[in-house]
């Protein structure tokens, strides 16, 4: 039987809701930098990934101590920690864990954080779906975040994958050898897997809905 969690105070779903409101537009301005500029700005992005994973936490605690939620669609417990946590704990070992193969490591995985950065949109309109919005603003939210997901899931396997290739070089170099700094950066970069299988379950979750329902 699913047990799930009880909707939050209007006023904590608003509160929730602006916060999320908050990192997409820190998620735009980064994009606009980029474009205009043609250049990463790394402070900038890790600013705003621990800006969505403190939301995230909140929310995460929110579930398990409160057994309450600010999005629509039912969620259990385990769903929501679920959606979110894995999160906090990839971006923050992607942040913090050390790479002695990839100084750049940050930008490197630059396209992955801002495109889950964009997800902070989603979040938003779920919020506002549970504080009673009108059905076509369900139906926008699903394009968005098919699409969203889309990217994000195509930016994970490219930076996994030029991730391993980096890692491949120094392994293959004569001189190489085995350090803590190696397996810890290895292993953060392995973590996005997990990322990788859960938006590919929820792409086809899309994919499913449209070919019963003809409608994301």
């Amino acid at each position: 039987m699913r047990h799930t969690l009880e909707q939050t105070p209007a006023w904590l779903s608003k509160c929730v809701l602006f916060a999320y409101l908050f990192v997409y537009g820190e998620t735009l301005a980064i994009i606009g930098h980029v474009v205009s500029a043609r250049r990463h700005h790394d402070a900038l992005v890790v600013q705003a990934v621990h800006h969505l994973s403190m939301i995230y936490l909140l929310e995460v605690a929110l579930a398990a101590v409160y057994g309450m939620c600010t999005m629509t669609g039912n969620w259990t417990r385990s769903e929501l920690i679920l959606h979110h946590a894995p999160y906090v704990l990839a971006v923050m070992m992607v942040i913090h864990v050390p790479g002695e193969y990839d100084k750049d490591r940050i930008t490197h995985w630059s396209a992955a954080m801002v495109a889950s950065l964009l997800t902070a949109a989603n979040e938003a309109l779920l919020i506002v779906e549970a504080l009673g919005a009108p059905p076509w603003v369900g139906r926008a939210r699903r394009v968005y975040g098919f699409s969203v997901i889309l990217s994000l899931f195509s930016a994970e396997i490219s930076c996994y994958i030029s991730a391993l290739s980096r890692a491949y070089v120094v392994w293959a170099h004569p001189s190489f050898r085995l350090s803590q700094s190696y397996v810890l950066g290895v292993a953060g970069d392995h973590v996005v897997t997990g990322a990788i299988y859960y938006h590919s379950k929820l792409l086809m979750m899309y994919i499913r809905r449209w070919c019963r329902t003809k409608t994301l």
